[in-house]
């Protein structure tokens, strides 16, 4: 008769410890002969293994020929087997020797995500939504099964180098009609309020855990831990762009003397939206937290559900539902990026640009306002309005903001500029067609029948159809929904663009004396802007504008000395010679503050400057001054970045560079494999780290248009076209 339990131990050698816990240690062994696993499958001899072993073996276990396996290690077992899943821990085959029970695991090469946390900061939002729903789909195998997990954290979680997730350690899982063990209370910063309490674990309380795990690696804290919000708030944003940020949860001082405060935190479950401390975060990340971090438990997703809606991201039907009650939170306004450099020198331009703003919205305000914006490449234009609109929120009423840009990489379509401003306000993922929401939301506020253009204009499937009257339902469009809420229209690289996005423009200023909108038109007075005949069309038009419409000219010249001794101050720690750094920045940049920005980015890619160790954040220069290299144009100094690359990254930013908004993961490993979506969301995260990539939403852009032109520019003729027509068979 076989005891319950009882096992042979497979032939293992061991490699190096992984590490150990309060109760269990993990060692890596390598089999030393073929073997049959637990669920009947061959494992080969040479196959890397993970052995769990109690650090205090039970010493009945010790004696005998037959060792039966430990309550614990055998529960873990039954726990693992009745819930198979590639994201959820294995176990291969219980076994025990002379130094007592253990269990043999799949082993997952890679970091935790508490050592990922720990060495990278902050992850990007892609990467975050993948994993975690990587993660709740192992959760809900597990909870399927009728178990619950009961220790969610970051260190229980490894993720491979192909980008899959594992949920580790299920020491702790138990069978949901047990009622769990309160006696074993898992760890205190991922406790729901109801095991704070003292409830027992649950699979709404897994959901939640899983939900601060996710909240701490798109942020780098603690939701409810004060001490660690304050920190982040005192630390610029240039940390956190550096992707050096420890983005560290101090769990010691979590569990130590200020584990009351953790716990009344906890229980009254009120903490800060994720984008208000990473303001690239979308409102969908926000929005599918705070319903897993519900106080209530019965009103939290089950785990099934939230694999679901991160899966399924803004295109989802669960999104579509609620996106109606997203207020103005959802709009540009409040998507103003971390800067790596500070704004310095714009303070003037600011002010006017702030005041003309402020007549826009002025309830005894006549109509709108149009400024030009003119400035060399790097200037700052688009940082410029990005702060107007950060500042604007504070007023009341607070500005609804859309900014476009003419691109000529973009694929034409009719006022396609225009349209990607519609596209934002309706809130719709980059290539997703309209559907009855979009045409229900235009229908409010536009006439029949420019409701009916719009859509169609929208739809990439029938663009080459849209009517001619595009650009009359465009301006109808921006003329109401300014009567609802006073609007800053940012339209940038005028010089870029095509007939049918002038021919709107133009009927746009024609509105414009009625609107309350500042209409900002963002200018690089090159050639093309003096040659192509729409545009000297719209140059004559804009210099005879409407009647009341005064144009504001502001032109941003390079900065000062006195600016950039500044910068020197905020950016770089008191040890650093400033005013002979702000001597050399000037010489070199020529006050453009672009390319400030472009040497500060060489200077942390050569590891010649690294961020300060502590709260200030101020970075250490490693060499005198005077060996800072001179950029020779902001994109010569883009693609000097490039090329010292490895061959991989340049292949990948060669790739982006042509698909332009399409940077989702799994579309490119269709249109460019062979790759697993999990290693290219793994590239990706690693662009973005390096500065040259962001994201956005469940995507990622490039982090600047000039990123994107100078390497589509590098690119020969024939390798552009082989990387298109790649991307139009995967489309």
């Amino acid at each position: 008769m076989t005891v319950p339990g009882e096992t042979t131990a497979p032939s293992v050698r061991f490699v190096r410890e992984l590490g150990r816990g309060a109760t269990a240690r993990v060692d890596l062994v390598v089999a030393e002969r073929a073997f049959t696993s637990a669920a009947g499958a061959p494992v080969r001899a040479g196959t890397e293994l993970a052995r769990k072993r109690l650090l205090a073996a039970p010493a009945a276990a010790l004696r005998g020929a037959a060792r039966a396996l430990a309550p614990e290690l055998h529960a873990e077992a039954i726990a693992a087997r009745a819930a198979r899943h590639p994201s959820l821990v294995d176990v291969i085959a219980e076994g025990s020797d002379e130094h007592g029970p253990f269990l043999l695991l799949n082993y997952v090469p890679g970091l935790t995500l508490h050592e990922l946390s720990q060495r990278e900061g902050p992850q990007p939002e892609p990467l975050v939504r993948s994993l975690g729903s990587q993660l709740a789909e192992a959760l809900a195998a597990l909870h399927g099964a009728g178990f619950a997990h009961g220790d969610v954290k970051p260190e229980n979680v490894r993720v491979g180098p192909d980008g899959r997730a594992v949920l580790l350690d299920l020491g702790f899982a138990f069978r949901a009609s047990t009622g769990g063990n309160t006696q074993r209370p898992g760890s205190l910063p991922y406790l729901s309020p109801e095991r704070a309490q003292g409830g027992a674990p649950s699979s709404p309380a897994d959901v939640w855990a899983l939900a601060i795990v996710l909240y701490e690696l798109a942020t780098g804290v603690h939701p409810f831990d004060e001490r660690a919000r304050a920190r982040f708030a005192r630390e610029p944003g240039l940390a956190a762009l550096l992707g050096r940020s420890t983005g560290e949860l101090l769990r010691r001082s979590l569990e130590a003397p200020g584990a009351d405060e953790l716990l009344a935190s906890i229980a009254l479950a009120r903490y800060e939206p994720p984008s208000r401390l990473v303001p690239q975060l979308s409102p969908f990340l926000d929005r599918v937290l705070r319903e897993a971090l519900a106080r209530d438990p019965a009103r939290r997703p089950t785990a099934a559900a939230l694999a679901r809606w991160l899966a399924e991201g803004e295109r989802g039907s669960w999104w579509t539902a609620r996106r109606a009650e997203t207020g103005d939170e959802a709009d540009g306004a409040r998507a103003a990026e971390s800067h790596l450099t500070p704004l310095v020198g714009r303070a003037e331009p600011l002010r006017r640009l702030r005041d003309a703003y402020a007549a826009v919205a002025s309830p005894a305000a006549s109509g709108g306002a149009l400024v030009w914006l003119c400035g060399e490449d790097g200037s700052g234009k688009s940082r410029l309005v990005s702060a107007l609109a950060e500042s604007a929120r504070e007023l009341e009423p607070a500005p609804l903001y859309l900014y476009a840009r003419c691109s000529e990489l973009d694929v034409g379509r009719p006022a396609g500029a225009l349209l990607a401003l519609l596209s934002r306000w309706l809130r719709m993922a980059d290539d997703a067609r309209p559907g009855e929401r979009e045409a229900a939301l235009l229908a409010r506020v536009v006439p029949p029948r420019e409701a009916r253009t719009l859509v169609q204009a929208l739809d990439p499937a029938l663009a080459d159809h849209a009517s001619g009257a595009v650009h009359v339902a465009l301006a109808e469009w921006l003329d109401a929904i300014s009567q609802q809420q006073p609007l800053i229209l940012f339209l940038d690289d005028l010089h870029s663009a095509g007939a049918t996005t002038v021919e709107a423009l133009e009927r746009v200023l024609e509105h414009l004396p009625r609107m309350r909108a500042l209409l900002v038109l963002g200018l690089r007075e090159t050639a093309e802007w003096h040659e192509r005949p729409h545009l000297a069309r719209l140059r004559a038009r804009l210099a005879d504008p409407p009647e009341r419409i005064v144009p504001l000219v502001l032109r941003l010249e390079p900065l000062q000395l006195a600016d950039v001794l500044e910068f020197a101050r905020r950016v770089f720690h008191h040890s650093v010679p400033r005013l002979k750094l702000a001597q050399v920045l000037m010489q070199r940049s020529h006050g453009n503050p672009g390319l400030l920005a472009e040497i500060l980015r060489g200077l942390l890619a050569r590891g010649q400057a690294t961020a300060e160790p502590g709260a200030a954040r101020q970075l250490l220069l490693h060499i005198p001054p005077e060996r800072i290299r001179e950029p020779q144009s902001i994109a010569g100094s883009v693609q000097q970045r490039y090329r010292e690359l490895s061959a991989a990254d340049r292949l990948w930013l060669g790739r982006l560079s042509v698909v332009g908004g399409r940077i989702d993961a799994e579309f490119l490993a269709r249109a460019f494999g062979p790759a697993e979506h999990g290693e290219v969301e793994q590239i990706l995260a690693r662009l973005a780290r390096g500065g040259w990539l962001t994201a956005s939403g469940a995507r990622y852009r490039f982090a600047r248009p000039a990123l994107r032109e100078a390497i589509y520019r590098t690119l020969p003729a024939d390798r552009q076209r082989r990387m298109h027509a790649a991307a139009a068979r995967a489309l």
